[in-house]
């Protein structure tokens, strides 16, 4: 009875774990570079301390007018035969998968 109860218990945490770093990356502050410039916008939530790096290699701020992109992705497990999702806060949506 040890082995089903360890499976069990190891897998919540695998797919835990896989759909939080999936979600953590969507969440991330974005920026666009725009096309032939050396102009960037860049999200709101963009740290500080990355906006002056920008700044210092000689790009052009400015603030993204709306969200830049919009994502969901669903990871499949094949062995397991299950579905991880993540959805990005940016759009309407959802990771939805059968």
């Amino acid at each position: 009875m040890e082995q089903p109860r360890r499976a069990t218990s190891y897998l919540p945490y695998r797919f835990a774990t896989a759909c939080a770093v999936w979600q953590s990356a969507m969440d991330l502050p974005r920026i666009f570079p725009r096309p032939g410039t050396d102009s960037v916008e860049v999200e709101a939530a963009m740290p500080a301390s990355v906006c002056a790096a920008l700044a210092d290699r000689g790009f052009r701020l400015s603030p993204a007018p709306s969200a830049i992109g919009g994502s969901q992705a669903i990871w499949i497990d094949w062995d397991q035969g299950v579905l991880v999702g993540a959805s990005d806060h940016r759009k309407d949506g959802c990771a939805l998968g059968y």
